[in-house]
């Protein structure tokens, strides 16, 4: 009689098992992407400002350092607000105007500093 009415199919019964054992894992990743920044050189060092977060902003005496400590800030404004639930927007959802020979993506998590950015 069992088997007659519960059509018991192995993969999708795996498959649902571990449906939600990665589903935190999947949230993180999906934010977990490229934000454009705008570069900033200055006679101090350069700033490095995210476009889509208002106080999210690298600084450091040479490029390598501010590429490092906005990715830094970026991770951590990502993890922040999924940890607050608070809604983190999508790349290039900025309004300022910014001059595109400045704008560069920058990946939080990329640990080759010749790969944390690309220009766009």
């Amino acid at each position: 009689m069992l088997k007659r009415y519960t059509h018991l199919r192995a993969a999708r019964l795996v498959k649902k098992l571990e449906g939600n054992k990665h589903r935190g894992q999947q949230l993180i990743i999906k934010h977990l992407v490229p934000y454009p920044a705008r570069v900033i050189p200055s006679e101090t060092g350069v700033e490095i400002q995210l476009l889509d977060f208002d106080d999210v902003v690298g600084r450091g005496v040479c490029h390598e350092t501010a590429l490092q400590s906005a990715q830094d800030a970026l991770l951590r404004q990502l993890m922040l607000s999924i940890r607050d639930k608070r809604p983190i927007p999508q790349p290039d959802q900025y309004l300022d105007e910014v001059d595109e020979l400045d704008v560069i993506m920058l990946d939080p998590l990329v640990t080759n500093d010749s790969m944390l950015w690309s220009v766009v």
